[in-house]
């Protein structure tokens, strides 16, 4: 678990939260190369209370790096976050975010 607080003097100052499990689900061959394919799952958490422009988000994150091992270098990552944005302001939002990041030959 990761845990900290936030401040970055432009709001109010927050905590955050993220509990985050990596498993190694199989090692592949493809060509000369290993691969390690790490699953990645977990939630996440921030929080500004007793402010004017208080907010909270919650979620969970989910993902897949792809870790060249012969080459000793992340190959591909692939995550996901599904979370709700809360806020006196805008009330309650659904977010989702999807990041692909692939290292070019």
């Amino acid at each position: 678990m990761l845990a900290g607080r936030l401040v970055d003097g432009r709001g109010p100052p927050g905590e955050a939260m993220a509990r985050v499990t990596y498993r190694l689900e199989r090692i592949e061959s493809r060509g000369a190369s290993q691969l390690a394919i790490i699953s990645v799952n977990g939630t996440i958490g921030l929080g500004t209370a007793g402010q004017p422009e208080a907010i909270a988000v919650s979620g969970s994150t989910t993902g897949e790096f792809v870790v060249d091992v012969s080459a000793g270098r992340l190959a591909r990552m692939t995550t996901e976050v599904n979370a709700q944005v809360e806020s006196q302001a805008a009330g309650r939002m659904p977010v989702r975010t999807r990041l692909t990041m692939t290292l070019l030959p």
